[in-house]
């Protein structure tokens, strides 16, 4: 079967990477330890929260330290072993200020402590030191790219074939493929007697380069899918089709595409509604906008915006979005008031669509009240020009269920309010009596 390791590994990893991972120990590369654990993985963050505050910050996966990246890609199943020869022994600081820094001891005096890493030497006060571990690290934690390169060829008698064909291997597990090709040559032209053993070599570094792209195209799969970018996770997946078996990948392919759309149906409701909250919020707080304006706004540009918007940030085109919002689930009721500025737009509003709704009791149409309008408008709370807006914009463009008719609570439904033994309209229901309450799905 065709790279069965890979599909073992694939199977393996879908459950893996939906379990919570707990680590008490973030290393940082500006050498920040953090102690908690993380609550989510994204596609280019963590998500982290602190046992020290109790916060919850974001974490970009370049701000990890390799070991704690390493660590965190092993639990997960997405990385490979490190052999451990290619280990040397280091030391651990941790620091009084929290931080902590790993390195060789270059230099310890009476007063400080020089370690050596691949950021260069650090020297750290004595006074500074919380705690010294000994610690086996990878070498290419201490030693920059070049640097370590130069050092290893000190290791080796690069005259003789055995040298370079030693040092190629080490170079290999180093994920060194260019410096090891041309190793590997050096000892075939040294000791032509070897040219098997290393085409045999060269085939390994091919094929495991091979694999560790296969198995970093999976986990980035794995991370767009579970971030709901799935865009990224079928363009990713289809850039596997060539190294999965034909049935296995169709599964795998036929299963994104089903979360894709139960997701969509789901969340594409939710989504909108949060932007249709927060734009409505923005114009109502903005005092310079008048009522026929916000009202413009909200019935023809709103959803212009919010189409553009998600689709960028969905990755998926505006039809795609309008398609979900209409077949999305109808279980949900939403309930939306005009309050006191029920008498702009009347209490006889659009019948439900459904035959079983429920009627409103007594709808009846207004007067126009010309200026009074504006007047509300101005006069008006954010909340309750917030409110107004939503009410007028999901009536519109939702399915109404019901219209309810609320006695006014200024006049208790009279419509009227005496001022000094004079009767007058009420100032906050004009006159009409109620207050209309649209419910729409």
């Amino acid at each position: 079967m065709k790279q069965a390791k890979a599909l073992l590994f694939l199977g393996m990893l879908f459950f893996v990477f939906f379990i919570p991972i707990q680590a008490n120990l973030l290393w940082l590369k500006n050498h920040v330890l953090l102690h908690g654990e993380i609550l989510e993985y994204q596609e280019q963050k963590v998500i982290f929260k602190r046992w020290d505050n109790q916060g919850i910050i974001e974490i970009p996966w370049n701000a990890l330290h390799s070991l704690s990246l390493d660590e965190i890609q092993k639990k997960l199943g997405i990385a490979i072993e490190k052999p451990s020869q290619d280990n040397i022994p280091a030391v651990q600081v941790y620091l009084r200020n929290g931080g902590m820094v790993l390195g060789i001891v270059h230099e310890e005096k009476p007063t400080y402590l020089m370690l050596k890493n691949k950021t260069g030497n650090i020297p750290i006060p004595i006074s500074n030191i919380l705690k010294k571990q000994e610690i086996l690290v990878p070498m290419t934690e201490v030693y920059k790219p070049e640097e370590l390169y130069l050092k290893l060829c000190q290791s080796y008698d690069l005259k003789t074939g055995k040298g370079n064909l030693e040092l190629a291997k080490v170079l290999v597990r180093m994920e060194n493929q260019g410096k090891a090709k041309i190793h590997f040559e050096k000892a075939k032209s040294l000791q032509p007697e070897l040219s098997e053993q290393i085409q045999t070599l060269l085939f390994d570094m091919e094929k495991k380069a091979s694999q560790n792209k296969q198995q970093k195209s999976i986990q980035l799969y794995y991370i767009y899918r579970n971030a709901n970018r799935y865009k990224k996770a079928l363009e990713t997946l289809e850039e596997l089709k060539a190294s999965l078996e034909e049935s296995e990948w169709k599964k795998f392919w036929e299963e994104t595409l089903q979360h894709q759309k139960e997701y969509f149906q789901k969340e594409i409701v939710n989504l909108w509604m949060q932007k249709v909250s927060q734009k409505t919020g923005k114009i109502a707080s903005d005092k310079k906008i008048l009522l026929q304006e916000s009202r413009q706004y909200v019935l023809i540009s709103m959803p212009k915006e919010i189409l553009s918007e998600l689709s960028q940030e969905l990755e998926i085109s505006e039809q795609e979005i309008q398609s979900y919002l209409e077949t999305r689930p109808k279980n949900n009721l939403y309930s939306f008031g005009y309050r006191s500025g029920s008498f702009i737009v009347g209490l006889e509003g659009r019948e439900p669509e459904e035959s079983s709704a429920k009627k409103p009791g007594s709808l009846k149409k207004i007067k126009n009240y010309g200026g009074l309008s504006e007047e509300w408008w101005q006069r008006a709370g954010i909340s309750l020009k917030k409110e107004w807006l939503q009410a007028c914009y999901y009536e519109q463009t939702f399915i109404v269920v019901r219209q309810d008719l609320k006695a006014c609570s200024e006049c208790s439904g009279k419509g009227t309010g005496i001022v000094s033994g004079e009767t007058y309209p009420c100032l906050s229901c004009k006159g009409i009596q109620y207050e209309r309450v649209v419910t729409v799905k």
